[in-house]
Formats: C-alpha cells, sequence, structure tokens
C-alpha cells in the first residue's frame, strides 16, 4: 500500500489578510504621490479600533496639501477597498511624545 501526501494546502491569494488589502491600496494611490516627490509609509493597523496609522513623507511631510490628498484621495481610497479601516490617521516623522510641537 502506497502511502499518499497530505492535501497541501490551497495558496492564499495577495490580499486574504487586511494589511495586505492595505498594502495593495497605498501601492495604486503611491505613483500619485511619488509624481510630485512625496510617498508614505504604511506604520500600522489596529483590527479593534479600525484605525491605519501611516506616515506622509518626502514632498507630501510639510505640505499645506497633505491633508486635504490624506482624506479626499487616500483615505476615501482605502476606506473603499479595505471596509475594516475605520479612520487613517497620519503620524509626522518628526512625532515623539516628548516634542512640545505636538
Amino acid at each position: 500500500m502506497t502511502e499518499t501526501a497530505a492535501p497541501t494546502p490551497a495558496p492564499t491569494e495577495a490580499g486574504d489578510d487586511v494589511e495586505s488589502r492595505i498594502q495593495a491600496a497605498l501601492d495604486e494611490i503611491r505613483p500619485a504621490l511619488q509624481f510630485d516627490g512625496g510617498d508614505m509609509e504604511f506604520l500600522d493597523f489596529s483590527p479593534d479600533t479600525g484605525i491605519l496609522r501611516i506616515q506622509m513623507v518626502g514632498a507630501c511631510h510639510g505640505c499645506s496639501m497633505s491633508e486635504v490628498t490624506l482624506v479626499s484621495g487616500v483615505e476615501r481610497i482605502v476606506k473603499e477597498r479595505v471596509p475594516e479601516v475605520k479612520a487613517l490617521v497620519n503620524i509626522p516623522p518628526d512625532y515623539a511624545p516628548t516634542n512640545p510641537k505636538y
């Protein structure tokens, strides 16, 4: 009697988990930011609160239009693609709890 190998699990498709879908949505938006010399970095996502933390970098950091870009562009698209995301928060690159600016 020959032994049969245990069935191999089906490969997981890209985007099966929330963070992969978030990354895919950010990657979709990223070229528009990079065109103007900016970018964004994924920091973390809390499934308990639905809060996605990113960091706007490059020309986006300090740009007067970055808040508009964040809300009307990035947040809107990410929420459409990933309904688990309830809010998106930009953490400035110079953020530190001890920084009097914050």
